[in-house]
């Protein structure tokens, strides 16, 4: 699963939007919003700080 991926699920299930997302890992609105339309993608300190969101959470990405 990509990092865009799974900061679709977290955003649905979670029920936040991509700023609360975006503020929740300390990167811009206009970041995460070009993340999320495919526009670029998250640097390895992005990645590890959603990595990190979700571990804090109990969010997981088994299937």
């Amino acid at each position: 699963m990509t990092a865009t991926e799974k900061m679709k699920k977290i955003i649905e299930t979670k029920g936040l939007t991509e700023a609360q997302l975006a503020e929740a890992l300390g990167v811009s609105k206009g970041a995460m919003h070009n993340w999320m339309k495919g526009v670029g993608k998250p640097s390895g300190n992005a990645e590890a700080k959603l990595e990190k969101y979700c571990t804090d959470n109990g969010i997981s990405f088994e299937e």
